[in-house]
C-alpha cells in the first residue's frame, strides 16, 4: 500500500501532457516492437523454406542425373556378357592360352578406353584363377594369377545375391568409388567372373559446383551410412556420419540442422529413386542470417522513423488539447477564489467548447444557488428524497415493473418484455414469506436471472440446464441453486476470461438430491478458496454486506435446515472453472423449518 500511495504521489506531480507523451511513446513503441519482432521470426522461417525449397528443387534435378549416370556404369559393367565368345572362354575350366588371353584383354582394354571417368577395370575370373587388369596407372594391361578371391570386400554377398552387385566408397582420394559385378552362367546362376571398376569424383565433382555458392557443402553417402564424397572433407568427413545419419532417421522432412566444427548447417538430403544413395547439401545458416538480419534492420529503422514521426505528431496534437485545459484550470482557481462571473472564449475543440460552457452555467448556477441560500435548500430535498425512498416498498416496485411490461407489449417491445418480466419474476420470487420452494420453482428463477445476464453479456455468457423430472417437486432452501449460478459468474468471469458456459444440473441418487453448478471461467483463487471454507466453520446464517446469500450463507442454511445431512462440495482450478456439488437429502424430515429457520 506504501508503494501504491508512492506512485500516484510520483504521478500527481507530473503534467498530464507529460504522462500521455510517454504512454503513447510506450505503446507506438511496443506495437512497433511486436510488428518487427513478428517479421522477423516470420521472415526467418519464409527465408529458411525457400531455402530448402531452392536446394530440394536442385536436388530433384542431381538425383535424376545421379540415377541416370548410375545407369549407365551398370550396362557398362555388363559390356563383355554381350560378347558370346567371351562368355565362352569363361564358362569352361579349360587354361587360356595365348590367343584366348589376347581376346579377353583386348575385349577389356577396348571397354575401358570408351569411358574416361573410370580410373581402373579388373577382370577377376573365377574358373580360371587369373586376374586381368588395367588403369590409369599401368603402362599396360596385365594378367597374372589370382585364387584369393575371398579377400574381394563383401564377396560372399555380392556373389550369391539376387542382383549380383555391390558398391562401395573409394579408399583413394580422389576416386568416388568401387563398383563390383558378378557375370554369371545364365543357366546354372554360378559365378563366372567379377568386374571391379574403379569410378572417379568427376560427377559428384561436377554436382557439387552447382553449390559453390555462400560456403555450401554437397556430399554423397549410401544407405548404409558411408561417406562417398565430400565437396569440403575438413568441414563434413566420416567422423559427422553418425550424427547426420541420425537426424536423417528422425527428420520427418528432408531437410534438419546439423551443427559441423562449431558452425550451424540447413542440411537438405535426396534419396537415389534407383539406387541407395543420398545427395546431401550443407548451407551455412549463417548466411540465411545475413538476409533475415537485413531485413530485421529495415524493418527496425522503418519503425524508429514511425515511432519519431508518431511522437512528433501526437505532441503537437497534445499541445493544441492541453492548452485550453491549462487556461480553464486557471480560470477554474479564480472561481475558487470566489470570483464566479462568466469569462470569455478561449476556443479549442468541440469536447473542450462544450466542457467551457458548461463551466459558465455551473459558475451561473452556483452564484444564483448561494445567493438563494442552497444549502438550506439542498439539506431539505435531501430529507424529501429519503422520506420518498421509505415510502417505495418491493410490492410498489413490482407493480410498476409489471406496468412497464405492459407498455413494452403494446410497444412490441418483446425482448424489454421479457426482460422486464423475468426481473419482476425475481422481485417477486424474492418477497415471497417462504424459506423452502420446490427445484422447478427455483430452476424457473435461475433461468430468469440467467436471461438477464445473458443479455448483458451477449455471447460471453453461455449455459445450460438439465434436471430430471423426477426431482421437480422436492422442496429445496429458497435462492439456493441461484446462489451458486451467481457465484459461477461472480468468480468465473474474473480476470481475463472472454467467455463463460455454465451447466446446472439436478438429478436423483439414491436417497439423495445432487445438484452440480460447473463453469469454465476463471476459478476461485487459493486465498479466497481458503476463506470460503473457513468460513463455513461459522454455523449463525450472515447478513452482513455482500455475503447474505452467498456460499458461507448457503452453507449453514442448509446446515440449520437438514442438521448436518446435506453437504456442499467446492472443486475449483485457475483458468480451468469451478464446479459446486450439493448433495441434499430427500428423506429427511424438514417440518420443523419453518419454526427454526424463520
Amino acid at each position: 500500500m506504501e508503494l501504491k500511495r508512492r506512485i500516484k504521489n510520483w504521478l500527481s506531480q507530473i503534467s498530464l501532457r507529460t504522462q500521455l507523451i510517454v504512454l503513447a511513446t510506450s505503446i507506438i513503441f511496443v506495437i512497433i516492437f511486436a510488428i518487427t519482432s513478428f517479421n522477423y521470426v516470420s521472415n526467418k522461417k519464409t527465408i529458411m523454406d525457400q531455402a530448402v525449397k531452392s536446394i530440394s528443387a536442385t536436388l530433384d534435378f542431381e538425383a535424376d542425373n545421379f540415377d541416370s549416370y548410375m545407369n549407365d556404369i551398370n550396362w557398362y559393367s555388363l559390356a563383355l556378357r554381350n560378347d558370346e565368345h567371351f562368355l565362352q572362354l569363361i564358362s569352361n575350366n579349360r587354361v587360356l592360352n595365348y590367343d584366348d588371353n589376347s581376346y579377353i584383354q583386348s575385349l577389356l582394354k577396348s571397354n575401358y578406353y570408351s569411358r574416361n571417368d573410370v580410373i581402373a577395370y579388373k577382370l577377376y575370373l573365377l574358373n580360371k584363377q587369373n586376374l586381368i587388369s588395367i588403369s590409369s596407372k599401368q603402362i599396360r594391361i596385365t594378367s597374372v594369377p589370382f585364387s584369393d578371391f575371398e579377400s574381394i570386400a563383401d564377396y560372399d554377398n555380392f556373389t550369391k545375391g539376387k542382383y549380383y552387385l555391390s558398391i562401395h566408397p573409394s579408399e583413394t582420394e580422389g576416386d568416388f568409388m568401387d563398383y563390383y559385378r558378378t557375370i554369371i552362367d545364365v543357366a546354372t546362376q554360378e559365378p563366372l567372373a567379377i568386374v571391379q571398376l574403379t569410378i572417379d569424383d568427376t560427377l559428384p565433382t561436377a554436382l557439387a559446383k552447382n553449390h559453390l555458392s555462400e560456403g555450401e557443402i554437397f556430399a554423397v553417402i549410401d544407405d548404409n551410412g558411408r561417406l562417398y564424397y565430400s565437396s569440403d572433407a575438413e568441414r563434413f568427413s566420416a567422423k559427422n556420419l553418425a550424427s547426420c545419419t541420425s537426424q536423417i532417421d528422425k527428420s520427418g522432412r528432408n531437410s534438419f540442422y546439423l551443427n559441423l566444427q562449431d558452425q550451424n548447417y540447413l542440411t537438405v538430403f535426396k534419396s537415389s529413386a534407383k539406387n541407395n544413395f543420398k545427395l546431401l547439401v550443407f548451407k551455412p545458416v549463417s548466411s540465411l542470417q545475413e538476409r533475415v538480419t537485413a531485413t530485421r534492420n529495415l524493418s527496425f529503422l522503418m519503425g524508429l522513423a514511425a515511432l519519431v514521426l508518431s511522437v512528433i505528431l501526437f505532441t503537437v496534437f497534445l499541445h493544441l488539447i492541453i492548452h485550453p485545459i491549462s487556461a480553464l484550470i486557471l480560470r477554474m482557481k479564480s472561481a475558487g477564489d470566489g470570483n464566479f462571473t462568466s469569462v470569455e472564449p478561449i476556443g479549442g475543440n468541440l469536447e473542450i467548447c462544450n466542457l467551457e460552457e458548461e463551466y459558465n452555467t455551473m459558475l451561473m448556477h452556483i452564484d444564483e444557488l448561494i445567493k438563494t441560500n442552497y444549502i438550506s435548500r439542498l439539506n431539505e430535498e435531501t430529507a424529501k428524497l429519503i422520506a420518498l425512498e421509505a415510502q417505495t416498498n418491493p410490492h410498489f416496485l413490482y407493480n410498476t415493473l409489471q406496468a412497464i411490461s405492459s407498455e413494452a407489449i403494446l410497444n412490441h417491445q418483446t425482448k424489454i418484455n421479457d426482460m422486464i418480466t423475468s426481473l419482476a419474476s425475481l422481485l417477486h420470487y424474492g418477497i415471497k414469506d417462504r424459506d423452502m420452494m420446490s427445484v422447478k420453482e427455483e430452476i424457473t428463477q435461475v433461468q430468469n436471472y440467467l436471461m438477464l445476464q445473458k443479455a448483458r453479456f451477449d455471447d460471453v455468457l453461455s449455459y445450460k440446464i438439465d434436471v430430471e423430472e423426477s426431482v421437480n417437486d422436492i422442496a429445496i432452501p429458497k435462492l439456493s441453486i441461484t446462489t451458486l449460478v451467481e457465484n459461477s459468474i461472480m468468480h468465473g468471469m474474473t480476470g481475463t476470461v472472454r467467455s463463460i458456459h455454465i451447466h446446472v444440473s439436478a438429478y436423483l441418487e439414491k436417497d439423495f438430491l445432487i445438484i452440480k453448478v460447473m463453469d469454465n471461467g476463471h476459478g476461485i483463487e487459493r486465498v479466497r478458496y481458503a476463506e470460503i471454507i473457513e468460513s463455513f466453520k461459522d454455523v449463525p446464517l450472515r447478513s452482513e454486506h455482500n455475503i447474505g446469500i452467498g456460499l458461507s450463507n448457503l452453507y449453514n442454511r442448509l446446515m440449520l435446515v437438514y442438521r448436518d445431512k446435506a453437504d456442499m462440495n467446492i472443486e475449483s482450478e485457475i483458468y480451468v472453472g469451478t464446479t459446486i456439488t450439493l448433495t441434499i437429502p430427500i428423506t429427511e424430515d424438514i417440518s420443523y423449518v419453518s419454526s427454526t429457520y424463520h
